[in-house]
């Protein structure tokens, strides 16, 4: 390791729901970060596009920026967006 570099790992549980129209997915440890898909592929990445917001957000917070957002109106407006696409997605089809 570099001197002056530090690095932080962090393990957060997912909790995948499956239900008769897709899964739900949420992290307990983390307030307000939910997804949901259609598959098992599409949830693994909509789970990490989660964690990938809300690690931004962490990130701008611990530099004392501050973030625009707050992390459950980020989380609000991935899972909208997400849902967004599926919709068209299955208009396409």
């Amino acid at each position: 390791m570099e001197k002056g570099y530090m690095t932080e790992s962090y393990v957060f549980p997912a909790i995948f729901e499956y239900a008769d129209d897709g899964i739900n997915i949420w992290f307990p440890d983390i307030e307000s970060a939910y997804t949901s898909a259609h598959n098992d592929e599409q949830a693994l990445r909509n789970a990490e596009d989660v964690l990938e917001v809300w690690k931004a957000v962490y990130i701008l917070q611990k530099a004392n920026m501050g973030p625009r957002w707050d992390v459950n109106q980020l989380a609000g407006m991935v899972n909208n967006l997400q849902e967004q696409v599926s919709t068209l997605k299955r208009k396409l089809n």
